[in-house]
């Protein structure tokens, strides 16, 4: 399972490497400002962007995909799972076949890891953007994304079975 979440949390920070380059440049001008007019102020500020960029919004995607990859790969579930990355999306498929119970348990369990991250840092005190990055992962849930979809097709499949 290790591998896989090595994986995924890759391929997470290759797509969002944007994300990592500006924060990169925030600390260039933080020091840069440093050196030559003496203005430290740069260095809580880059701080905080790094926070944001890196680990509210990067991070936020990484604990989303470990958070399925962690449930597929759990006892009783896939052997293996497959990392899909495009342009616009990150999603990792598992490989064989699940019960529809564990594919519910799956889906939520990318948006419901976010989630509790995102209630962790704001009990820690980190800037509340980090917290409300990682919440506003709750909103995959919705049918129009992959996570809601699956979520929706075992309701309307258990509801047609009743």
């Amino acid at each position: 399972m290790t591998s896989a979440l090595v994986a995924v949390a890759r391929a997470v920070v290759l797509a969002g490497w944007p994300l990592v380059a500006a924060t990169a440049g925030f600390w260039l001008l933080a020091v840069a400002a440093h050196l030559g007019a003496g203005a430290g102020w740069l260095y809580e500020l880059a701080w905080q962007v790094t926070l944001v960029l890196v680990i509210g919004a990067l991070g936020s995607f990484v604990v989303h995909e470990c958070g399925h990859v962690a449930v597929l790969l759990s006892r009783g579930g896939s052997s293996s799972v497959v990392v899909e990355r495009t342009w616009w999306r990150i999603s990792v498929t598992p490989v064989g076949d699940l019960t529809p119970k564990r594919a519910v348990v799956a889906a939520v369990a990318g948006p419901g890891a976010a989630a509790l991250v995102g209630f962790a840092t704001l009990a820690a005190g980190l800037p509340p953007a980090v917290g409300w990055l990682h919440l506003a992962h709750l909103v995959f849930l919705l049918p129009v994304f992959g996570d809601g979809r699956v979520v929706l097709a075992h309701a309307l499949a258990t509801r047609e079975g009743a």
